[in-house]
Order: C-alpha cells, then structure tokens, then sequence
C-alpha cells in the first residue's frame, strides 16, 4: 500500500510541475523579472511528492 500511495503522489506532483512549467515558461516570456515566482510556485507543486511519500509512511506505521 505504501509503494501505490508514493507512486500516485509521485504522478500527481509529475503532472502538477509539468503545467506549471508550461505557464511558468508563458510567464516568463512575457515578463522576465517574474522568474524567481515562477520557481516558487514550481517548488510548491514539487513539494507535494514529499508530502505524499511523508503521508503513505506515516499512516503505514
């Protein structure tokens, strides 16, 4: 159970840092000085992973 809850936070943190690279890469065209909040909202996206293989390892014990 621990192995299929990581790899479905693992998916949806894959799909939520793909579309905001896509809109990150669209921002940052338009207006390059809002780079570094493109990269914080990309690591919020990629901290949800975390949160997930944290959860499933936490609620296996």
């Amino acid at each position: 159970m621990l192995l299929l809850a990581a790899a479905i936070a693992g998916a949806g943190a894959a799909y939520a840092a793909a579309t905001v690279a896509a809109a990150a890469m669209g921002m940052i065209e338009g207006k390059p000085e809002r780079a570094g909040r493109a990269l914080i909202v990309l690591g919020v996206a990629e901290s949800l992973a975390i949160y997930g293989v944290l959860l499933a390892i936490m609620t296996e014990h």
